[in-house]
């Protein structure tokens, strides 16, 4: 969980709202800034940026031929020795 908020950070800028300029000459639409009018039809969702990260399994080297082979396994991918 704590991985993903790293991960994930958002596109948006943070938007200003006035709150009560005026509260006697039209108190309810100074709550809202020009962007974010009661009466828009476009929603305001949030963006995410997608942040990929490859994980790949540690290797060791085959102390009999030489070759390439995952950590954790018992026996060698190429040659077949016991490692």
């Amino acid at each position: 969980m704590f991985k993903w908020d790293r991960l994930l950070r958002k596109n948006k800028l943070p938007k200003d709202i006035d709150f009560m300029k005026d509260e006697i000459d039209d108190a309810d639409m100074d709550l809202y800034s020009e962007e974010e009018m009661p009466g828009d039809t476009l929603k305001n969702e949030d963006e995410f940026e997608i942040v990929e990260m490859e994980i790949l399994p540690n290797k060791i080297i085959c102390p009999d031929c030489g070759g390439v082979t995952l950590e954790g396994l018992e026996f060698c991918d190429k040659c077949g020795g016991e490692i």
